[in-house]
């Protein structure tokens, strides 16, 4: 074999490698890893869940998902490049970082001083509406004889 010969095949072997994916993903885990891409991601023509989508756009976006998997791209790197071509709104939630953490941080906060002050306040509730009711009337002592005759009276009066 002459010398253009073998470099010409050493060119060749050095081009499929470097056309070949990165890491070759089972099928099967390709698939799930497309159905997670999928439903992290919205459409950007219909503004739905990309899972549900059914605009053109929404197909190209799924075939551009497939062709990243199959170059071997991990789903956060195919999730990385859906942001630099389409923008964060492509993201079905936001990613915890920066102003965005918030989305994240204030529920949680929220729910937990609602727990803390209703701890704080429901003992102290309970406490007032044993003392005695709003609106100032005394208890009521059990019917004595002379009620249950004066309803036997006036029941009768009405002829029940």
């Amino acid at each position: 074999m002459s010398r253009h010969a073998g470099a010409l095949l050493a060119l060749l072997v050095a081009l499929l490698v470097a056309a070949a994916p990165a890491q070759a993903i089972d099928p099967a885990e390709r698939g799930e890893a497309f159905n997670r891409i999928e439903k992290k991601t919205m459409c950007i023509e219909c503004n739905v869940p990309l899972n549900i989508a059914e605009a053109a756009q929404a197909d190209a976006t799924r075939a551009q998902i497939r062709l990243l998997l199959d170059r071997g791209l991990s789903e956060e790197q195919v999730l990385d490049r859906l942001v630099e071509d389409y923008g964060a709104n492509i993201l079905a939630s936001p990613r915890a970082e920066g102003f965005n953490a918030l989305a994240y941080v204030v529920p949680v906060a929220a729910l937990a001083t609602l727990l803390a002050l209703g701890g704080f306040l429901l003992p102290r509730w309970r406490r007032n509406r044993g003392e005695g009711s709003s609106d100032d009337v005394p208890p009521r002592d059990p019917p004595s004889s002379s009620d249950h005759e004066r309803l036997d009276a006036e029941l009768a009066r009405y002829g029940t």
